[in-house]
């Protein structure tokens, strides 16, 4: 019910946050503008641009387009998942708000340095793009939130001591 409520929420916040006008979500924008600060302590010559009425934002290295971020790429539907297992099992109102709280934290974190290690290595090893994104980042993304859910499993609740 809690991944129903909040996706549905989240459906709703892009149909309200979403125009011709600005087709792109103000989460979105976010995640590429904090990628856009952590690519320039990475190199010189990286840059964001926000087109107008093109749903999405396009990252840059010197003047040359390498990738865009959609709204898919700014982890919300990761972290609606991630909130809703650990809801799931959730013990006391306080432990599970805190530790879904800095989940969200860590998954915006991680994600954000996940876009930027992708947009760094299309720039220095174009060969291996398309199994960076297809594969390496996303097992990465997803196997940092299973391990976040084994640490709220196992250090958290009492549902792993009650199995043994």
């Amino acid at each position: 019910m809690f991944y129903i409520v909040f996706a549905g929420l989240y459906q709703l916040f892009l149909k309200l946050n979403i125009t011709l006008e600005k087709p792109v979500d103000d989460i979105t924008v976010l995640v590429s503008q904090q990628v856009d600060v952590l690519l320039q302590w990475l190199g010189d010559g990286y840059s964001i641009n926000r087109v107008n009425f093109e749903p999405h934002i396009r990252l840059y290295h010197l003047d040359d387009y390498l990738f865009r971020v959609v709204e898919g790429c700014n982890a919300v539907s990761v972290i609606i998942m991630f909130a809703a297992f650990v809801f799931a099992f959730s013990t006391t109102l306080k432990k599970t708000i805190s530790f879904i709280a800095l989940g969200i934290l860590a998954i915006h974190f991680f994600n954000v340095v996940r876009i930027a290690l992708l947009t760094f290595a299309k720039v220095n090893y174009p060969t291996y793009n398309e199994i960076l994104h297809d594969l390496v980042f996303p097992l990465i993304i997803y196997g940092f939130v299973v391990l976040l859910w084994l640490v709220w499993m196992n250090k958290f609740t009492k549902y792993v001591a009650q199995k043994k």
